[in-house]
């Protein structure tokens, strides 16, 4: 590796956009959602880390839950 690094926050996005009750806690009710986040995230990273140095694609990966198995998919 180059020793090139980029840090990147993931930008939350509350579910319920319309609470009863203000709260300060981030939730998340499903896996789907958490990766509906995540893939943004990591399109970001790759186009940030692009952006300062070359890198092999410029595809970030993505995630999906496959629900019958339950499990995460790269």
């Amino acid at each position: 590796m180059n020793g090139v690094s980029y840090q990147q926050f993931m930008q939350f996005a509350p579910q319920n956009v319309n609470p009863i009750d203000a709260d300060e806690y981030f939730y998340v009710y499903n896996y789907q959602y958490l990766i509906y986040l995540v893939n943004p995230c990591l399109a970001s990273c790759v186009n940030g880390l692009s952006a300062i140095t070359s890198v092999f694609t410029n595809e970030a990966p993505t995630m999906s839950f496959d629900l019958k198995r339950k499990n995460v998919q790269c």
